[in-house]
């Protein structure tokens, strides 16, 4: 798993080679997810998950790796299911 930002101060940000290894991306809020869309709309994208966090946190605050860890096993269980 890689972790990867759209706003030029992210550490890592999100490119065509990242997209192009993944299986699914992750992302905070509806809003990411469009963006992504809109500007890679000429690649195959894979699924892109909302999973529907504030897009508040720090980078690896403590706060958010706990939601995360709750809610990305979430998304993948319900996806399995369909």
């Amino acid at each position: 798993m890689q972790s990867a930002g759209l706003s030029p101060k992210s550490p890592s940000q999100i490119n065509e080679t990242k997209i192009s290894w993944s299986d699914a991306i992750f992302v905070m809020e509806d809003e990411h997810k469009s963006r992504i869309v809109k500007q890679y709309r000429q690649i195959d994208l894979p699924p892109i998950y909302v999973l529907h966090i504030e897009d508040v946190y720090e980078f690896m605050q403590p706060e958010l790796i706990e939601i995360l860890e709750e809610r990305i096993p979430d998304v993948l269980q319900y996806e399995m299911k369909l």
